[in-house]
């Protein structure tokens, strides 16, 4: 009689979520809250169960865009953490971050962070990003319909927040975003207390 072969485990699920931040200077008196809510939207997820009570691994890389000591060429855009799970350091990073002139390139941030991050190829995994900002979403000469056609093919949700008030966000084209990266359309109210 042949023994029994073993079952090979399936691997732990995942989610993978990349935080872009704009760090120019229209986000003065706005960046700290963006920084709360994104971060308590990362921490929610690491809290998160599948159906089987198993926790998946929670990765988070963390970029920034509007800086103009950033390279111009990179549309101002700079990589601060790849997909990490050391999340203390990770928060580090995300908290220091301060405001400094510049031009905010949303499409031009998603694409690269779509492009440059290693995203997990497997269908069955939680890929999300998150972009938060205050400047108008069509700015730059990468298109955000470029990037939600990348995060498309790779799986990735986009959720746009705006940094202000929601009506001036839906002018501003940040519901767009949402809407063509699958994901959804939040803002965050600039008099809101930090909690």
């Amino acid at each position: 009689k042949q023994p029994d072969a073993k079952v090979p485990a399936p691997p732990t699920p995942k989610i993978q979520v990349a935080i872009l931040l704009d760090v120019s200077n229209s986000m003065d008196g706005l960046i700290e809250q963006a920084k709360a809510q994104l971060w308590n939207m990362a921490s929610v997820m690491g809290r998160a169960r599948c159906g089987n009570d198993i926790t998946p691994n929670l990765e988070i890389a963390l970029y920034e865009y509007g800086r103009p000591g950033n390279d111009a060429k990179l549309g101002f855009v700079k990589q601060i953490s790849g997909f990490t799970t050391d999340l203390d350091e990770l928060s580090k990073s995300l908290f220091n971050l301060k405001t400094d002139g510049g031009d905010e390139y949303c499409g031009h941030v998603m694409y690269t962070s779509l492009t440059q991050l290693k995203w997990d190829t497997s269908a069955t995994n939680y890929k999300v990003i998150f972009i938060a900002g205050n400047e108008d979403f069509l700015q730059g000469n990468v298109p955000f319909t470029r990037a939600c056609a990348e995060a498309k093919k790779k799986g990735v949700i986009v959720n746009t927040i705006f940094c202000g008030d929601k009506l001036e966000g839906i002018r501003e084209h940040w519901r767009l975003g949402g809407e063509c990266g699958n994901g959804s359309y939040t803002n965050i109210n600039q008099d809101a207390a930090l909690e």
